[in-house]
């Protein structure tokens, strides 16, 4: 009787499919191999340059050497403000998180006060909460901070930044108090409060994550609008604390905001790849996050291409660091739009069939033509708000805002700053009551800074309004009917919608490096 091994039957059935399979076997993994080591030398040879030219980028070198130059916690803006977080009162944080009346400075338009019943109610949750303001006004005198940051290991996405989160409450308290400051014509105590804010938003200093960045120039955002807000309720200011304010904003406006945030999605981005290739990291949660399930062979696939990503990865953050280096401006947004490109057409087009070549860049790095577009827009704010503030101390000075910036003399502004948007100086008015300084926006248009509407945030003029004094402080309107996400009156003052600690900042995210807790 004949063995059943050598029927054709068994052949076809068993053999055939066992050879097949052995076949792929040795095929994916000859193919894995292949394509790793025709990537790995590209991605040693990148990674070699980078480590000639910034040796401090990797993960850990790059949080050790920052958190090693924070300043102790008692000298630590960031610290402090959240310690004054820490003080405020649950009676307070519930009046601010539900009450609608805490939501009525974006209601108030300038340059008219607010009703007196919602600065009556303000006053009496301010003072529920006074220990914590006195401790946050005091931020002011600091010379920077940050928190310590050590990105998660090994899941880098993992990596929280609650407290960065929290100090979007301690610059809303801020706000109030100086707003009700402005209210009782205590100006200048009004700017110590304003300055107090922008010291928060920059005591998150240095902090590689672009989260923390945007937080930063939402703090910058919410100050523009707080000064703005003094100086149409107040007059007689000293000059010394204009002058500090005009400063501030100087400084700021110069400040590489997103190289530090970029350094460290660059790090982060290239560390989760070692990660992933190591097996230490399963790139699954990765897709998780975005509701897809992978399977086996998809993580292996994803491992055979981890040479190819960190080679094209750095190169992608390299050239979006060069553009966020540049000066603020067209040049910058143009560099920023081609660094997204790249990204988009790689993502797009960088496929085989319905198979993405470069599955974790597609995820992993960020928009980063929204967030040029979000730091150029608040270079444009600072820089006419310190037109205007030196044309308020030249009115201070002489009685009259000046007809032109060049009746300014150069101890109140050296020279006139530019405007991102148009690469020309910040444009000025002088009018029947009071001035505006501006820039053109993202348009390129001159509208003649008369429209600053913030939900044209397109199309309108960027700019600082005055109010000369027989103009300011006038009575109040009537509270306009509710609107969709808070009315547009919330960004008037540069206030962001308020939200839970924890959750996503406004603008949204860009990158998925922060967990919502």
């Amino acid at each position: 009787m004949p063995s059943p091994l050598r029927s054709p039957g068994f052949r076809w059935c068993v053999l055939a499919p066992l050879m097949a399979a052995a076949f792929v076997a040795s095929f994916v993994f000859v193919t894995f191999h292949i394509v790793r080591a025709v990537a790995t030398p590209a991605r040693d040879r990148a990674v070699a340059e980078l480590d000639a030219t910034d040796p401090t980028w990797r993960t850990t070198a790059l949080t050790d050497a920052r958190n090693a130059k924070l300043p102790p916690p008692d000298q630590n803006a960031a610290e402090v403000a959240y310690q004054a977080y820490q003080m405020t009162p649950k009676a307070y944080r519930d009046w601010e998180t539900r009450s609608e009346s805490a939501k009525w400075r974006g209601d108030v338009q300038n340059p008219h006060l607010p009703l007196k019943a919602d600065i009556a109610e303000t006053r009496k949750m301010l003072g529920k909460a006074r220990e914590a303001v006195e401790l946050a006004r005091g931020v002011r005198h600091l010379p920077g901070g940050g928190f310590p940051l050590v990105f998660k290991e090994p899941d880098m996405i993992g990596t929280l930044l609650t407290k960065q989160q929290y100090l979007r409450q301690t610059m809303s308290l801020l706000s109030y108090d100086a707003a009700v400051r402005a209210y009782d014509r205590d100006g200048n105590g009004s700017v110590e409060s304003v300055l107090a804010i922008l010291a928060v938003a920059r005591g998150l200093g240095d902090e590689p994550t672009l989260i923390s960045q945007l937080i930063r120039i939402a703090g910058v955002a919410i100050t523009i609008g707080a000064a703005e807000r003094t100086l149409c309720w107040t007059d007689g200011i000293d000059d010394a604390r204009l002058a500090e304010l005009e400063r501030a904003f100087a400084t700021e406006a110069i400040e590489p905001r997103l190289v530090y945030g970029l350094r460290g999605e660059r790090a982060g981005f290239f560390r989760i790849c070692e990660n992933i290739d190591s097996g230490a990291f399963d790139p699954s949660g990765i897709y998780d996050m975005i509701g897809l399930r992978v399977t086996t062979p998809v993580v292996w696939y994803v491992k055979s291409r981890i040479p190819a990503e960190q080679t094209v990865g750095l190169k992608m953050f390299n050239a979006m660091i060069a553009a966020a280096e540049m000066p603020a401006g067209k040049g910058r947004i143009a560099a920023a739009s081609v660094a997204a490109g790249e990204v988009d057409a790689l993502v797009k087009k960088g496929r085989v069939g319905p198979v993405p070549l470069y599955p974790l860049i597609g995820l992993l790095v960020p928009a980063i033509q929204k967030v040029t577009e979000a730091d150029t827009r608040i270079v444009a704010q600072l820089n006419a708000a310190r037109v205007t503030i030196a044309c308020e101390r030249h009115r201070q000075k002489v009685g009259a805002y000046p007809e032109t910036l060049a009746d300014l003399p150069k101890d109140l502004l050296a020279e006139v700053p530019n405007d991102p948007f148009s690469g020309k100086p910040i444009l000025y008015k002088k009018l029947a009551d009071g001035a505006v300084a501006y820039s053109v926006g993202f348009d390129g248009l001159d509208d003649g800074g008369t429209d600053l509407t913030p939900s044209k945030r397109t199309q309108a003029d960027l700019g600082f309004r005055l109010w000369s004094p027989d103009h300011r402080r006038q009575p109040p309107q009537p509270k306009p009917p509710p609107a969709f996400g808070g009315g547009p009156g919330l960004w008037s003052w540069g206030i962001t919608p308020e939200l839970k600690p924890g959750q996503p900042t406004a603008p949204p995210p860009l990158s998925p490096w922060v967990k919502k807790e």
